[in-house]
């Protein structure tokens, strides 16, 4: 996702994209997400915004691992 933003947003960005790989569900990931595309709308290009995407999806699979391994 870095690559494909500039260089002089990529401090800030990597801030408001840790929510995302840090949300303990689905729920508060796609809510990060949308307050990350909300505040990103326009220095991010619709690569970006895909992976911004994925990280929702991969985020939302390894919570949903985790819970799954501590419910066990």
């Amino acid at each position: 996702m870095f690559r494909l933003t500039s260089r002089r947003y990529w401090d800030e960005l990597k801030r408001d994209v840790k929510p995302i790989y840090t949300a303990v569900n689905a729920t508060v990931a796609r809510a990060a997400f949308d307050d990350l595309a909300e505040k990103w709308g326009g220095p991010l290009t619709p690569a970006s915004v895909r992976a911004c995407r994925q990280a929702v999806r991969r985020g939302a699979i390894r919570a949903q691992r985790a819970s799954d391994r501590s419910d066990g």
